[in-house]
Order: structure tokens, then sequence, then C-alpha cells
């Protein structure tokens, strides 16, 4: 099966909330935490947590000013589950390029198009 709509609709939700610079801290947090369902979480270097602890700790650079995340929405691929995408972004912290990376990341998202896992490869943001 391929990326469907809703899917679509979902990550743009996601992307669009980690890219606001117009939020305050908070107020990206509530945006990011409005992008996964109830109960959603986040797997990064092996480690399982809620998606709102991983979001508002203290190491996670997504809601520090300046921060980007730019999907490459050619290289979407989904899993045979059909709610599940994996696509490659690169993350620009504190809007510096010369420190920018790529991360590939796997979303499951639920029938509503909420997030239910985010599962990061590469270095956490």
């Amino acid at each position: 099966p391929g990326v469907n709509d809703v899917m679509v609709a979902g990550l743009s939700r996601y992307f669009a909330a980690v890219n606001n610079s117009t939020l305050a801290k908070d107020e990206k947090l509530r945006a990011v935490m409005d992008s996964f369902e109830h109960g959603g979480t986040v797997t990064t270097a092996g480690k399982t947590t809620s998606a709102n602890a991983f979001y508002d700790s203290p190491g996670c650079a997504v809601l520090r000013p300046g921060f980007r995340a730019e999907p490459d929405y050619s290289s979407c691929l989904s899993a045979a589950d059909g709610w599940t995408v994996a696509i490659s972004i690169k993350l620009v912290p504190g809007g510096c390029e010369e420190k920018a990376f790529l991360v590939g990341d796997w979303f499951t998202l639920g029938e509503s198009g909420h997030i239910k896992h985010l599962l990061i490869h590469g270095p956490p943001p």
C-alpha cells in the first residue's frame, strides 16, 4: 500500500507544528502533541518514552528557537501494515545549516491521521 491522504495530512500537521517558529515553547509543545494520539510514543536510541516526555525533555532541540525539520516527501516508503511510513528528514538545529543532519524516521499513524508512534533513526533532535 502507498501513503494515503490521511497519512499525508498527519505528517503535514506534525511538520507544521515542529517548524512553527512563531509559537512560544509551551504553545509549540501543545501543537506538536496535537499531532499525536493520546498515549503516543517516541523511540530513539533504543528507548521508548511518551511523546510528551520526549518533546518536553531538556535535550530535545525541537522546541528550541530556529529548529527546522525538512521532510523529503519523495523519500516516503510505506510499510505493509498500511499505517507506517518512513521518511528522510533534514534537521537544522537552531537554524544553523552547517550543523544540519539527516534522520530516517518511521511514523505509525492511526486512522485519524494522528501519530501513534515515532521511531527515530539517527541522532535524536
